[in-house]
This record gives structure tokens, sequence and C-alpha cells, in this order.
């Protein structure tokens, strides 16, 4: 009754016969708890894992990752359209979506409450996991990530990964008002209007049913997505939306998405600016020779972490 009701408001954002069809598709994932080590990504099956994978990786398979970090905001529980939903209510959650770019699918989500700098360690670790080929050099590169930096916890996980050297980071374009003019920065900043965009796009595909998405928990809160009385495009009350930010953040990162071909340059360039350097690409295993938390001093219990944060390597979530 709750979710007829809702439907019959008509406040939901999204096409719901397209959700009602994604929803016939869906089915249970893989769970894994996810490491970096010094010698590459590991993963292991588990039950409460936080990583949730429907495709495992493949050789030509040309990855993107948009991560939506929690802002500490709490949800009041109350009833909607799944009135038994285990997440309903309480603190966000941080998410990371894997997006295979030429399949225009979901194939992996990291989705969790843990603190910033561990997330950050398992998105440094989901990069590398989900690499895609360089054909110039024969190896392999970490996916391109984009984390959404509007508020302190993304602004840590980015710098991690900065003092990490990721080497595949998006650059967004913003303001630098000291010398009045648009420069590129480290990770995807949402004004209003860009939020918009990027919501209206992902809206669009799932209306033309363009999107491969096998995961019933971003379906469920594409039906608690609603545009509010103010016109504002959010969660209804007492639900969450990291799933919908993340994965509509993921199209963006698509049309940023760069395989080098043989004749390229090491410098990635994208709309937006340069992004970063192609640290370590002649690793044929698809690893950095140096880089990753450990590599660079970062090791449990060791001070000298951004804000006064410590990096818990080797812990698997």
């Amino acid at each position: 009754p709750a979710r007829e009701r809702f439907l019959d408001s008509g406040n939901a954002l999204f096409d719901e016969d397209a959700l009602l069809e994604y929803e016939n598709h869906t089915f249970e994932p893989t769970r894994y708890r996810l490491v970096w080590h010094r010698n590459g990504v590991q993963r292991s099956p588990a039950m409460r894992g936080h990583l949730r994978v429907w495709e495992d990786v493949k050789a030509d398979g040309e990855y993107v990752i948009f991560v939506d970090t929690a802002t500490g905001k709490k949800a009041d529980k109350r009833e909607s359209i799944y009135a038994s939903d285990r997440e309903q209510g309480g603190r966000d959650f941080s998410c990371a979506y894997v997006y295979e770019v030429n399949a225009r699918a979901y194939v992996a989500e990291y989705h969790s409450k843990e603190p910033p700098e561990v997330f950050a360690e398992k998105v440094f670790a989901l990069g590398y996991l989900y690499s895609y080929p360089n054909r110039r050099t024969k190896g392999r590169l970490p996916a391109l990530l984009g984390v959404e930096r509007n508020h302190k916890s993304g602004e840590t996980v980015v710098d991690l990964l900065k003092r990490w050297d990721y080497p595949n980071l998006f650059r967004d374009r913003t303001l630098n008002r000291r010398l009045n003019r648009m420069t590129p920065a480290v990770g995807w900043v949402s004004t209003e209007a860009k939020r918009q965009v990027m919501i209206d796009d992902f809206s669009g595909l799932i209306r033309e049913h363009a999107l491969g998405i096998f995961d019933a928990d971003l379906v469920r809160e594409c039906f608690t997505f609603i545009r509010d009385d103010d016109g504002k495009a959010q969660a209804q009350e007492g639900c969450h939306d990291d799933r919908v930010i993340a994965a509509a953040g993921c199209i963006q990162m698509a049309r940023h998405h760069y395989a080098p071909a043989l004749s390229s340059g090491r410098t990635l360039v994208r709309r937006g600016g340069p992004v970063g350097h192609l640290v370590g690409e002649e690793a044929s295993d698809g690893r950095k020779d140096t880089g990753g938390p450990e590599a660079n001093g970062i090791r449990r219990g060791e001070p000298g972490e951004p804000r006064g944060q410590r990096a818990s390597v080797g812990q698997a979530g």
C-alpha cells in the first residue's frame, strides 16, 4: 500500500515503468572483502563484505568509478515505499560504483560507513582492481576515479588519494578566486546546476532503458528519489541517495574516460584540464612499481596523515 500511494503521488523523479522493468532484472551480487597490499589488490569472498560484484573484471573492459562520500547527515526513520528497508534512517553511507563504459553497466559497488581515511584506501584498491588496457604500453591503467569533494569527508578522500599518487584522478574546473579564473582541481564539485545536469542525464538514460542496472538497492533508491515542493531533487525523507549520486556521477566520468592510443603521450588531457601523469604505467601486470598507501610510507599507526587522520592499511572491508 505504501508503494502504491507513493507512485500515485507523482513525486518520483525517475521513470517508474522503467524502474519496474529494471527491478525485474536485478540479481544478488557476490560479496568480497577488499584489501590493498604492496604486491597488489587482494579480495576474498565474505558474506558481509562491503564490495559487491555483479560482473568480474574483463581484460578488455573500460572502467570508471565515481565516489559519493558520507556527509554524516542523519536521515529520520519513517515510512517509505520499502517499509522494511534495512538501511532506512540513520547516518548516510559512502558509496563508489564501478561502471563499464562500453556496456553502460554498473558492475561493482563498494558501500559502507567506514571513516573516510579507510574508505580512501578501499577506492584506491578498487581503481587498480578495475583497471583497463593501455594499448600503447600493453599494460593496464587504473580506472578514472572521480570523488565528490563538496564536504570534509570528500576532501579527506581526495587528499589521501593525491598523497598516495593515484595516477588517474578526475580534475574539475573550479574558480580560483586569487587568480580570478577557472583552474583544474582534483575532485568533482557539485554546484546546484551541475548536480541537476548529472541527475537529468542519469534520468534520461534510465527512461531510455540504456543502462545495465543489476543492483536492487540502486533501483530502490531511485524509487525514493523525488523532486520536492521546492523543485529540489533529493531522497525522500527517511531514505538515502548515496547510490543514486554515485551512479549518476559515473555517467559524467564516462564522458571523460580516455583509453590511450598507441601514439598517445604520457599525459591524459580531458575537458576540464590535465588529469595527471601515468606514473607506473609501464608495469605490465597493472600495478605501479611504487605508489599506494604502503609504498608511500603510510602504515597503520604512523603519524603524518592529512588532518591528523591515520590510514588503516590492510584492514579488510
